[in-house]
């Protein structure tokens, strides 16, 4: 497994990009040893790792650059202004890490990750602005969250083979792409954001197809599993989080993280088999937890090691962890010397 973190000296801002792979052993998961690599000189936020652990994209200067882990000579190239708010989820690659598709001011630009050839720039419709990508777990079809003039989200899919808008939906978010004919959307329900999800098949229109538990909101959607993870809601804001997963297919939803203060940055991996988060308790680390049904509690893994003590350091700014990602893939083919 592959752990990327942007490490910097205070809340919001971009820092050092550090990848750590990290494998699991009878005592837990563990960093592999010397198989840790800082990516950006430069200050850097938003990485994206592509499914196959072999690129990873990022905002650096302004720009989302790429960089390719298979090899480490390789100078990373820019490919376009990062747009909006550099977030992770305005860049994403596809199934086939072959392609990656970048939000831009008036659609989206879909380029190879190898080579100059091909790509394209599909337009969405007059006034929406795109906001979050999510490609099908099969890399088909792209689905965006957009914004429109008053800032009310409107769902737009895209067939990117044909360069050509095939739907939108407004007052929903794009929620998951299981595959190439469907699209899993999210809108609000009795006053709350994420209380309900839709589907839309091509073709078709959306309908309601699961609404959520009484009190817990839908945050995010696992892949591979047609599951979603549910955050439950919370009295006062700084209360331990309580986060479970839930299947589309109905039943009860099943604890996750429970108990853990200050818990920021979920994210799902790109197989969907782990969690990983943030917390502000334990800013020089972050947290893996299984979403099998037999997992474990939270794993604390640091992937940032603190640099060496030295008395030009000691009124500096302690190291803390802003942002995290992660992706499934074997240790042994860990994508750079160790």
């Amino acid at each position: 497994m592959l752990v990327a973190a942007v490490c910097t000296g205070r809340r919001g801002s971009a820092g050092r990009l550090s990848v750590v792979a990290v494998e699991a052993t009878a005592g837990g998961l563990v960093p592999v040893r010397q198989a840790r690599r800082r990516l950006a000189p430069e200050v850097a936020r938003a990485p994206v790792f592509s499914p196959d652990g072999r690129w990873i994209a990022f905002v650096r200067g302004g720009d989302v650059t790429l960089a390719s882990l298979a090899d480490p000579a390789a100078e990373p190239a820019a490919l376009a202004p990062a747009f909006g708010l550099s977030s992770a989820s305005a860049h994403q690659f596809d199934a086939s890490s072959s392609w990656i598709a970048l939000a831009l001011e008036r659609g989206v630009l879909v380029v190879p990750t190898a080579g100059d050839a091909g790509g394209c720039f599909v337009p969405l419709p007059e006034g929406h602005r795109p906001d979050r990508l999510l490609w099908s777990e099969r890399g088909g079809l792209l689905a965006v969250t957009a914004r429109e003039p008053d800032g009310s989200p409107v769902a737009v899919v895209i067939d990117p083979a044909r360069s050509r808008v095939l739907a939108t939906s407004p007052g929903v978010e794009v929620l998951g792409v299981p595959d190439d004919e469907t699209v899993w959307l999210v809108g609000p329900r009795a006053g709350l954001p994420g209380g309900e999800a839709f589907v839309w098949r091509r073709g078709g229109e959306a309908t309601s197809s699961f609404v959520c538990p009484d009190d817990y909101l839908i945050l995010s959607w696992v892949p591979r599993q047609s599951a979603v993870l549910l955050a439950g809601l919370a009295e006062d804001a700084g209360d331990p989080a309580d986060v479970a997963i839930a299947s589309l297919a109905g039943g009860e939803p099943r604890p996750l993280i429970h108990g853990v203060p200050g818990v920021c940055d979920i994210a799902v991996s790109s197989d969907g088999g782990w969690v990983t988060f943030l917390s502000e308790e334990d800013p020089m680390a972050s947290y893996l937890v299984s979403t099998a049904s037999a997992q474990p509690a939270p794993q604390r893994v640091l992937v940032e090691e603190s640099p060496p003590g030295g008395a030009e350091e000691v009124d500096a700014d302690p190291e803390l962890l802003v942002e995290v990602a992660c992706v499934v893939t074997p240790v042994e083919g860990a994508p750079w010397p160790s």
